[in-house]
């Protein structure tokens, strides 16, 4: 998933320029914590072990664990912590995993799971007509 991210972030860039949006990752609270709804999963893991990281009971904690997460996926976008208090996750539902686009600080899009799934293609589709409108207002 993090490479498609980063291949749509220097698409739009390359395709808007300066109309592109910036981008942000949000890390909320763990899903499957190893101390509260554990799986063995290594679905997504690039090395294939199973994602094991404990739910985090301070910000320095949730902080290493979003280092981890960003080094280990090469994450190129800025990382942001939700605080512990999830206001992030609470205000917008962004457990597990969700994608937004927001057009001047206002909610345009919304990335809605669908089989487990998202589709790419209709977050490319509103990033960029967000970058056509912003352009259009410039």
């Amino acid at each position: 998933m993090v490479p498609m991210l980063h291949e749509m972030y220097d698409g739009l860039r390359v395709e808007h320029g300066e109309a592109a949006p910036a981008w942000a990752f949000i890390y909320v609270e763990e899903a499957h914590a190893l101390d509260e709804w554990p799986i063995s999963s290594s679905r997504y893991h690039p090395t294939g072990e199973v994602v094991a990281v404990a739910q985090a009971k301070t910000v320095d904690d949730r902080a290493e664990a979003a280092t981890h997460f960003a080094d280990l996926y090469q994450l190129r976008l800025p990382v942001f912590l939700d605080t512990l208090d999830n206001e992030f996750q609470t205000t917008y539902g962004a457990w597990p995993l969700r994608f937004y686009v927001f057009e001047a600080s206002t909610l345009g899009y919304k990335a809605m799971p669908a089989e487990c799934t998202y589709s790419i293609s209709d977050l490319w589709a509103a990033a960029s007509a967000a970058c056509t409108r912003t352009a259009s207002a410039r």
